[in-house]
């Protein structure tokens, strides 16, 4: 390894080690998984075809950060969704928005999104 290599490396490794360009750097890879209160939400319930379904979507407010892929998670009785943030790459006509519709089985209770597992939706039951 040169020592221009070892040099950049360096450089790297405490950019990386400091608040902010971690951050940063997570964004560019398109790694950061965004939460709740970053963004605009919006959860509605459809019924089609005889089962449920809910539509959700979001905007960020950040016109530097685009939505680049999002997850669906399921267990046995909740949903967990993760959207994946990263900056904007305007060649690529990146938005901001994300809009996903995903079927809500009978044993589906719960739906919770991001990393903190923010409740988002529940199913109303009789005794609630």
């Amino acid at each position: 390894m040169t020592k221009t290599k070892i040099f950049f490396t360096l450089i790297l490794c405490i950019l990386l080690s400091i608040p902010g360009y971690a951050g940063s750097f997570m964004e560019i890879t398109g790694r950061r998984v965004v939460e709740k209160n970053e963004i605009i939400l919006e959860v509605n319930k459809i019924y089609k075809d005889e089962l449920d379904y809910l539509e959700i979507s979001g905007f960020t407010p950040n016109s530097a950060q685009s939505f680049k892929k999002t997850e669906v998670l399921r267990n046995k009785d909740g949903i967990r969704i993760l959207v994946y943030a990263g900056l904007v790459n305007t060649s690529k006509n990146e938005r901001g928005d994300f809009n996903i519709t995903i079927p809500v089985e009978k044993n589906i209770n719960k739906v919770f999104f991001g990393n903190k597992n923010e409740l988002i939706w529940e199913r109303k039951t009789a005794g609630n």
